[in-house]
């Protein structure tokens, strides 16, 4: 289960031996990028978890980089070593501004890591509704699983975050979609004793009735 920004996040500031371009974008230094840049720095340049400068600048909420670093080429749907793409970044981080600027220049929004998660499931974890709304157009299944079977609702009612899980409701989230281990978005809910997260499915048509592989109800 996607859980909040699981990791250590920090790790993404990859701060042993920093390239320049790394370096400037960590401080903030527009000069420096566009000096780097036009003295043939190649802007899709990985670190050793193949983790590109977008990837880095859209985890910082950097919008004015990201855009230059797009305009020198910077590939919107890199993946690094998770498989994750700087979407999938800026949704766990809720930089609502660099995922729409990321939309803006055709990045993909239904990119799979290697969990099978996407940037929906991702958003859902984190309480991004905001980024949600910016993208969930382009979603042909609101319900669409990850390696385990579980929606973005499964993902939202794991974490509790109550606002996600009424707007994937209303945008035709199925209450009672079940993962590979027949568990519903309420035994997620339940598991963590979120109140406000089981009367909201309840009121939505969740079953509290119903049993998962183990038995076991909500």
């Amino acid at each position: 289960m996607e859980n909040k920004r699981r990791g250590k996040q920090s790790s993404l500031l990859f701060y042993s031996e920093q390239p320049k371009m790394t370096q400037a974008i960590l401080k903030g230094e527009i000069h420096t990028v566009k000096h780097l840049i036009s003295n043939g720095e190649d802007v899709n340049s990985t670190d050793i978890k193949s983790r590109s400068f977008l990837h880095l600048a859209a985890f910082l909420n950097a919008g004015e980089i990201a855009k230059i670093l797009i305009s020198a080429g910077a590939r919107v749907n890199c993946l690094d070593g998770d498989r994750y793409t700087p979407m999938h970044r800026a949704c766990r981080m809720n930089h609502d501004s660099i995922v729409s600027l990321l939309i803006d220049k055709d990045a993909d929004v239904n990119r799979r890591d290697r969990e099978d998660v996407t940037p929906l499931h991702v958003c859902a974890a984190n309480n991004a509704l905001e980024c949600v709304r910016l993208f969930i157009h382009k979603v042909p299944n609101i319900d669409v699983t990850d390696k385990h079977g579980h929606t973005a609702l499964h993902h939202a009612a794991f974490n509790g975050h109550c606002d996600v899980m009424l707007f994937l409701l209303q945008n035709g989230a199925k209450p009672n979609s079940f993962d590979k281990y027949e568990r519903r978005p309420i035994h997620y809910a339940a598991s963590t004793d979120n109140t406000d997260a089981i009367r909201l499915l309840v009121n939505k048509g969740g079953q509290i009735d119903v049993r998962d592989k183990q038995m076991l109800t909500p």
